[in-house]
């Protein structure tokens, strides 16, 4: 795994060329030969890639002990795709249908429908379900870490309160699991977590808001 970390920049941007050409692919197929699996397997290599970003992440962590600005940019790339990523991919399927439909002169497909934006508390209900999502899948997951690795002592009160930044942040700081690896991605999963739940909570204090339209003016 040195290799990979020695040269991770390159493995991410390969990483992400690869899921964006794999969901291509997918509506591609799905629309131009009628492959409606295609679609689907392309988005689980795009699931399969933010787990593929999160352990770079994690192991990079592992290695150097702290974290860095390669780790927030692997944060923001995950974040991207929990939350806007899904309105984009909505728009390519749309625009791909568009675009077959035209190369095919046939009629647009009933059910493909261009994505309605939303704004305000409609955004900010859309961001946190998202956001329970994300919440309920790192739940799931640390319970599996649970019944794979077992906790490494028993988890109370107290320790839970004098868990400082540096045990969180340091390599050999507490670590929930009897398992470092899981102990590294805990931590790495815990902190893109704690940046979309940031973001989420944002739009509940500043709603997003409806670009303005500009009156057209005749010259």
């Amino acid at each position: 795994m040195s290799f990979v970390l020695d040269h991770k920049i390159t493995f991410v941007i390969i990483s992400e060329l690869i899921a964006v050409l794999s969901l291509i692919a997918g509506f591609v197929l799905r629309y131009a030969f009628q492959q409606p699996r295609a679609s689907t397997i392309s988005f689980f290599v795009f699931i399969a890639n933010d787990i593929w970003l999160l352990t770079i992440a994690a192991m990079d962590y592992n290695r150097t002990g702290q974290f860095s600005a390669f780790h927030f940019v692997i944060a923001a790339i995950v974040i991207y795709s929990l939350t806007l990523g899904k309105s984009d991919i909505r728009k390519l399927d749309y625009f791909i249908a568009r675009q077959v439909a035209s190369w095919k002169r046939q009629p647009m497909p009933d059910h493909i429908t261009m994505p309605t934006p939303k704004y305000g508390m409609a955004y900010a209900q859309q961001e946190m379900i998202g956001f329970a999502i994300h919440l309920l899948v790192f739940v799931a997951a640390h319970i599996g870490f649970v019944l794979i690795a077992g906790l490494r002592e028993p988890i109370t009160m107290q320790i839970v309160t004098e868990l400082s930044w540096q045990q969180l942040t340091s390599r050999d700081g507490l670590g929930w699991f009897k398992q470092d690896t899981l102990n590294q991605v805990s931590k790495v999963w815990s902190m893109v977590l704690a940046i979309d739940c940031i973001f989420s909570v944002s739009y509940l204090l500043f709603p997003k808001k409806e670009p303005s339209k500009q009156p057209h003016t005749l010259h």
